[in-house]
């Protein structure tokens, strides 16, 4: 299994439910604010998100 392959297929679907969670979950906080690391964990699956479709579309290219 490649790396690219182990994100897409265990760690992407993970994420995604973290990501879904804190999102849809964010009202039962006891914070006013969303704490600073969950914000980043929602940032890093947008991107991860992001590569991934590209991946699918055979763009193995690295930004500039």
């Amino acid at each position: 299994m490649t790396p690219g392959t182990r994100v897409v297929a265990v760690y992407a679907p993970l994420e995604d439910q973290l990501s879904d969670l804190i999102i849809h979950k964010a009202h039962l906080l006891r914070e006013q604010r969303i704490p600073e690391s969950l914000l980043t964990l929602v940032a890093h699956v947008s991107v991860t998100k992001a590569l991934i479709h590209k991946w699918m579309k055979d763009d193995f290219s690295r930004p500039d």
